[in-house]
């Protein structure tokens, strides 16, 4: 027997399949774009993800942290994904601390001009603020009450087609600040592709 239903998880709408099993004890899994728990009978759908909703964060964690060993980079190697392309480093960068100081110069160069287009593609305004920061929690979220947005560092390997559907993604919570089914036909709108890049990125598929 199975179910059905969604959570969400810092502002993002994940599928959830529950199955339930002759078993004692409650499993939970990410697979990368959703959710999946075992369960014994009996156990209520809302006690079930209510316990998924203390997990779900470090769950997914740990899936992005596996993508970001999927040599995302190689300072011995001399080389790292930046927009979906495996480039030589410049010369210079011989630790960590400044390649990461690198890599979010050129992530922030490119988010900020392209919320700036895409802000104009949805007729938003005033502008918002862009950030980016070293975080594997999220990929980008929107703050109203500072007119903020913030995006992953990580987003720095992937392809600009996958970037851009997160930036599509948090302005549309310019409109719309729940995942309902509004919110996603907007999204849709500007970005018909989103489901198949949005799985792109949870799976650390660089280049899109």
């Amino acid at each position: 027997m199975q179910k059905e239903t969604s959570i969400v998880i810092n502002d993002v709408t994940y599928p959830v399949t529950i199955f339930y099993k002759r078993q004692k004890n409650i499993y939970f899994r990410f697979k990368g774009d959703h959710f999946e728990i075992t369960s014994p009978y009996l156990q209520s759908e809302k006690h079930l993800l209510e316990s998924l909703r203390k997990y779900a964060p470090n769950l997914i964690k740990r899936a992005m942290k596996k993508n970001e060993i999927k040599k995302a980079y190689s300072l011995e190697e001399g080389h790292c994904y930046i927009f979906g392309e495996k480039s030589e480093l410049p010369s210079g960068i011989l630790d960590e601390t400044k390649l990461l100081k690198y890599l979010k110069k050129t992530l922030l160069e490119y988010v900020v001009r392209r919320t700036k287009e895409c802000e104009s593609e949805m007729k938003i305004s005033p502008s918002y603020k862009v950030s980016v920061r070293n975080t594997k929690s999220r990929y980008g979220s929107n703050s109203k009450a500072t007119h903020k947005i913030m995006y992953s560092l990580q987003l720095v390997h992937y392809s600009k087609d996958i970037i851009d559907s997160v930036i599509y993604h948090e302005l549309t919570h310019h409109y719309q600040r729940d995942h309902s089914k509004k919110f996603y036909n907007i999204l849709l709108s500007y970005c018909p592709n989103y489901a198949i890049l949005r799985k792109k990125l949870i799976h650390g598929e660089y280049d899109g």
